[in-house]
């Protein structure tokens, strides 16, 4: 075989090498940002949840009536009376969507930098997925809570989200510890390549 297509056969098999490493290495950061990012969302929904319903009990409304507020998305008024169905409903609908949040967060190349720059980049997710909300789902989607919750109730409803997206200054080391860590068919693989 002549030189110049040895030498040009290397060059192809390092650029493969290069491409390969490369689609591993943009696997590997998607793995960590949808489960980085989803746990983020839901540690950060779990405590913008516990803080609405401590205030929803404070002020006499009841503890549970945010979760029950989110389940009338699926039963409307009806969820304001509902049993253990409707809180498991609303519960499942707020994490799903605060995990939903989080991934998307996560995404964002500046969530991915220090803390201090995850906090100040939250900050403003947070105010996105409440203006989002305000404006275009829960009126949509929610009628009960738009007039409950969020009519009577805005600032507040604005600072939840003010905490929502604070709490997320969590996800960069999510991700990262995720990313770290290798799937268990790779594991396996090198393992058997042994």
């Amino acid at each position: 075989m002549p030189k110049e297509m040895m030498s040009t056969s290397r060059q192809m098999g390092r650029l493969g090498e290069t491409v390969a490493n490369g689609i591993d290495r943009a696997r590997f950061d998607v793995r960590g940002v949808i489960i980085g990012g989803g746990i983020a969302g839901i540690l950060a929904g779990t405590v913008m949840a516990m803080a609405a319903m401590f205030y929803a009990a404070a002020n006499g409304s009841g503890f549970f009536l945010p979760v029950r507020s989110i389940a009338a998305t699926w039963y409307g008024a009806n969820a304001l009376l509902g049993g253990a169905g409707v809180l498991i409903a609303g519960l499942a609908t707020h994490l799903g969507t605060s995990a939903f949040g989080g991934v998307v967060f996560a995404s964002l190349p500046s969530s991915r930098k220090s803390a201090t720059v995850a906090l100040l980049s939250g900050v403003v997710w947070g105010v996105v997925v409440w203006a989002i909300l305000s404006i275009v789902v829960v009126p949509w989607l929610n009628p009960t809570m738009y007039a409950g919750t969020v009519g009577r109730e805005p600032v507040w409803w604005f600072v939840l989200h003010l905490i929502y997206g604070g709490m997320l200054v969590v996800t960069p080391g999510l991700v990262r510890r995720v990313s770290a860590r290798r799937p268990a068919a790779e594991v396996m693989d090198s393992r058997h390549a042994a």
